[in-house]
């Protein structure tokens, strides 16, 4: 018997990065990128500094849209102290 997956609430942030992304390889051969420091904003909240990250089809692509300085919004998921990518990013008008 499988044990339940928590559920984890999908919701869009605006992500800055400060840093370059990060790529690479797990250890099942899947792509993931890594952003460290990235300055996220949520209507309604605090702007904080966190890692974002994306794994498998999310990470592909990654590093086109998120560069230093450029905004970019994203639907992420909470894992634990971290920010996961799951959705496309779309570059916001300037």
């Amino acid at each position: 018997m499988r044990a339940s997956r928590k559920f984890r609430p999908t919701f869009l942030v605006t992500i800055t990065p400060q840093e370059e992304v990060d790529s690479g390889r797990t250890s099942k051969d899947q792509p993931y990128s890594t952003l460290r420091n990235a300055l996220v904003s949520r209507d309604g909240r605090e702007d904080v500094v966190r890692t974002v990250m994306a794994f498998g089809q999310a990470s592909s692509g990654l590093a086109a849209f998120l560069k230093p300085g450029k905004p970019v919004t994203v639907a992420v998921q909470h894992d634990e102290g971290t920010l996961r990518i799951v959705g496309e990013p779309r570059a916001i008008a300037a």
